[in-house]
């Protein structure tokens, strides 16, 4: 639970900032939220939950939450992550956040869909049947936006079971987009090539 304050804390100190350096002006805030839980016999506990409370946090901030993103499969993900560099090719705070199995593979980052198996060791299958990390990157930094952030509540492991063994490690960290004027903020949930658990309570 210490975890998930701190995650809002952060977003309330770093949402603020657009407003304080153009108090005139409404600032379009978007964001766009993701939990993925039902991986068959690899499924997650709390990625729906975390991803659930995320949005009624962020509705309470004034942002604009995209509708659609829970268990979704890789045609889903990359529709809804278009949509969300559509709605801030007008500027304002974009707001990224992913809750789900991600691998790093060759130093790329790839969030897992739900619905299809993949053989995480296979650089062929994740190019095809998962979401590179960069996909959500290269979408923002098209949007040329005013500010970003991405959590990556990512690379989980569940506590009744030693090991998953069909993935190497945790993400890496990404490269951000380098248009946003007044930055880009990436916040992990554990340090790159680690593993976090998914807790055995609500999150």
């Amino acid at each position: 639970m210490n975890r998930w304050f701190f995650f809002v804390l952060s977003l309330i100190i770093l949402i603020g900032l657009p407003m304080d350096l153009e108090p005139a002006k409404k600032v379009n805030r978007v964001a766009l939220v993701i939990g993925n839980n039902s991986y068959g016999k690899y499924s997650l506990r709390n990625c729906l939950n975390d991803a659930r409370d995320m949005r009624a946090a962020l509705g309470k901030l004034g942002f604009y939450v995209m509708a659609g993103g829970d268990d979704v499969d890789k045609f889903t993900m990359e529709r809804l992550i278009r949509g969300l560099g559509k709605k801030l090719e007008s500027g304002g705070v974009g707001l990224f956040y992913y809750a789900g199995h991600a691998v790093e593979f060759q130093g790329v980052n790839y969030l897992l869909p739900i619905g299809s198996e993949i053989d995480t060791r296979n650089e062929g299958e994740l190019n095809v049947k998962a979401v590179n990390a960069t996909v959500v990157i290269g979408e923002l930094e098209r949007a040329a936006n005013d500010l970003n952030i991405l959590i990556l509540d990512a690379c989980r492991l569940d506590p009744s079971r030693r090991s998953y063994g069909w993935y190497s490690r945790g993400v890496e960290k990404l490269v951000p987009p380098e248009k946003s004027k007044f930055g880009s903020v990436i916040i992990y949930a554990t340090a790159p090539g680690k593993f976090a658990n998914d807790g055995i309570g609500r999150n």
